[in-house]
């Protein structure tokens, strides 16, 4: 870090959970201890590492990887996207093990998360993968709809509208990665990720 500081680095983003659904910090959320969520995360000392950032004047970022998840989908199959035609998981063939998305449990789960990362003191909480995926044969996607039926837009305005109030009132910035086509505006594109910049 001192390194970094020398060269001019004012800011560090890291992950706190990737696609992989390690969460690579010790946890005490639920699904994290109860699934043995951060077994093999990479971070020792989540506080030090914050500390020291900000003694050397770094702004911390951790990301967060939200429905894009596969250790979750592996250990709750309740997270999981259901297939309408087989009542088994979505998708099975495209590789990719998406979380639901609509699922308030799968939701809760990340913002707990995200909590925690603003207690221990990190400047801002980066959500990534906030959307519906996008491969596979959507109208076979049969979504919990946990909070009752809603277009994909609102079901990630509302999860974000939460979130943001939940961890700016923990005392910690939110930002989000969006996908990059729905910078275009199609309607197509906004429909499927659920993602509307406005």
């Amino acid at each position: 870090i001192p390194v970094l500081k020398a060269v001019g680095f004012n800011a560090i983003v890291f992950d706190v959970k990737d696609i992989t659904g390690i969460v690579h910090a010790k946890s005490m959320v639920r699904e994290a201890r109860e699934y043995n969520l951060n077994g093999k995360g990479a971070i020792d000392n989540l506080p030090l590492l914050i500390r020291t950032c900000r003694e050397n004047g770094i702004y911390v970022i951790a990301r967060i990887a939200v429905f894009h998840d596969q250790l979750l989908w592996i250990s709750d199959p309740s997270s999981r996207i259901k297939s309408r035609r087989t009542g088994k998981e979505w998708n099975p063939e495209s590789g990719e093990m998406w979380c639901d998305p609509t699922n308030k449990k799968v939701q809760d789960y990340n913002i707990a998360l995200a909590l925690e990362l603003a207690a221990y003191g990190v400047d801002e909480v980066q959500f990534d993968y906030i959307r519906f995926p996008t491969l596979g044969d959507q109208a076979d996607a049969d979504f919990a709809f946990s909070e009752g039926k809603m277009e994909r837009v609102e079901v990630i305005s509302r999860f974000l509208k939460r979130a943001h109030q939940q961890i700016g009132r923990a005392g910690a910035f939110l930002s989000i990665d969006i996908f990059g086509v729905v910078a275009w505006g199609k309607d197509v594109d906004i429909n499927t990720t659920g993602q509307q910049i406005a």
